[in-house]
């Protein structure tokens, strides 16, 4: 079993992050504990996860976006939404946009 979000308190310098720690921050936590979860699901399955990432930009400065960038190429597959565009070039990546509805190929 796995502990619920309500009984998980994590602390920065003995503070409680859901008090004190910035939006950047608890977001940061909350997605290194999912690239966590799907490292660890991959290493335990015959085949890797698949990492579902929605709008995961919008709180990130551009140090942690620029990590998080670095990161991803090591994961099977993964999908990332962003409501912002995002410069993806230094990875291999299939880019999309949304508009009026229409899903459609970025370039």
């Amino acid at each position: 079993l796995s502990p619920q979000k309500d009984e998980l308190e994590i602390q920065n310098q003995g503070r409680p992050l859901r008090l004190y720690g910035s939006q950047g921050e608890q977001r940061s936590l909350a997605l290194c504990m999912r690239l966590a979860e799907a490292r660890n699901l991959s290493e335990h399955q015959s085949e890797g996860a698949i990492l579902l990432l929605d709008d995961v930009f919008s709180e990130l400065d551009e140090e942690r976006r620029a990590r998080l960038l670095a990161l991803l190429p090591s994961f099977a597959q993964v999908l990332v939404t962003s409501a912002t565009p995002v410069d993806c070039r230094e990875i291999a990546a299939t880019v999309h946009r949304v508009e009026n509805g229409q899903v459609r190929p970025a370039g």
